[in-house]
C-alpha cells in the first residue's frame, strides 16, 4: 500500500509555513513504522536568507526525491518539529502500485529545478501520483500561481475512489495541549 502524508506547517522553516506532503510505501501490512517515506525537497546547502529567497522563487535550487525510513520521518516531523501528520492510505490495484514503484525507481536518481511556490514538494508528489491514473493529470487542477500541500491533499481526497483510509497522527505537542 501507499499513503499520501500531509505534515502540518512548521514556522521554524519558511519553506514549511504551509505544510509538506510526502508518500509512505508500506512494506508490511499494519506496520507503518517500518515503511519507507518518499520525500521531494530542495537542496539548499548553506544558502543565506537572500540567496534562499531569490533562488527558491527563481528555481535556483535542485529538487530531488529521497527515500528514508518512515520512523525517522515521524521522529523529525512529529517529535522534533511538533507537526501533526495526516496519513491518507490510497486504494490502488496491484497494477497501479507496481507502476508507481517502477516510476519512482526511474525518478529517484534525477533532480529538477525546485520552485518554492509552484513546482515544490506538493506539485512533484502529485506528478508522481499521476502514474496511477495516466488518463488524468491532477496537476491541471492546481492554481497557476502557487501550489500548497493542502491542494494536493484536496485533489486526492476529492477522488474518493482513491481514498481507502485516513489516519490522524497528532504531534507530541498536540497531545500535551
Amino acid at each position: 500500500k501507499i499513503s499520501l502524508i500531509y505534515a502540518s506547517s512548521y514556522l521554524g522553516n519558511p519553506a514549511s509555513f504551509f505544510g509538506h506532503t510526502l508518500i509512505r510505501i508500506d512494506n508490511q501490512p499494519n506496520m507503518p513504522l517500518i515503511s519507507q517515506a518518499v520525500n521531494y525537497g530542495a537542496i539548499v546547502g548553506n544558502a543565506g536568507i537572500f540567496d534562499y529567497v531569490v533562488q527558491g522563487i527563481g528555481g535556483g535550487f535542485n529538487g530531488v526525491f529521497t527515500l528514508n525510513s518512515y520512523y525517522d520521518t515521524i521522529n523529525e516531523y512529529s517529535f522534533m518539529e511538533n507537526r501533526d501528520l495526516w496519513e491518507y492510505q490510497l486504494k490502488l490495484t496491484d497494477e497501479q502500485l507496481k507502476m508507481f514503484i517502477y516510476h519512482l525507481s526511474e525518478v529517484l536518481p534525477f533532480s529538477a529545478k525546485y520552485y518554492f511556490f509552484t513546482e515544490n514538494c506538493s506539485y512533484m508528489i502529485l506528478e508522481l501520483l499521476n502514474i496511477v491514473q495516466p488518463e488524468t493529470d491532477w496537476t491541471e487542477e492546481l492554481p497557476s500561481l502557487y501550489t500548497l500541500p493542502s491542494d494536493t491533499v484536496r485533489i486526492i481526497v476529492q477522488n474518493h475512489h482513491l481514498l481507502d483510509e485516513a489516519v490522524y497522527r497528532p504531534s507530541r505537542q498536540t497531545k500535551v495541549l
